[in-house]
């Protein structure tokens, strides 16, 4: 009888152990990606607020996303990108999950996007002068008349 418990008992032991295995890599590869992030990030932001140009400062962030994005051993696949080539102007519409959208958005477009982003972000010093040198536009989400202004 006290068998079959203890078998049973180690018969969790297992899948908890290679679980919390995984969970442990999930964890660490977090941690990598965001130090990766970290590192950059400082460097990053001193060179964008320093070049005279703004198509300087979209090539500073490009490399650096496409860097982060091979540091990182992200896979980044784009798929109908000769529909943004050509003559005239697009619209991307994303409904990003994270800041970092935007980020890897730069990292796989080969052109020089115009974002739009909530004008909260003017309220720090340092988003403010990082997103102005790269020509972001702000706009009001909740006053309805400035929004579809911004818009």
């Amino acid at each position: 009888m006290w068998w079959q418990y203890t078998r049973v008992a180690l018969g969790t032991v297992y899948p908890l152990l290679k679980n919390g295995s995984r969970r442990l890599k999930e964890i660490l590869y977090a941690g990598y990606a965001w130090t990766l992030l970290m590192i950059m990030a400082p460097p990053l932001w001193c060179v964008v607020a320093i070049l005279p140009r703004q198509s300087w400062c979209w090539a500073a962030v490009r490399l650096a996303a496409r860097l982060l994005v091979r540091l990182s051993g992200t896979t980044l696949h784009v798929r109908g990108l000769k529909n943004l080539l050509g003559d005239g102007k697009r619209v991307i519409v994303a409904n990003h999950a994270s800041y970092l959208d935007t980020f890897l958005l730069s990292a796989a477009l080969p052109i020089q996007p115009v974002y739009v982003a909530k004008s909260e972000l003017l309220q720090s010093f340092i988003s403010r002068i990082f997103l102005q040198r790269l020509g972001v536009m702000f706009v009001e989400r909740y006053n309805v008349q400035k929004g579809v202004t911004g818009a």
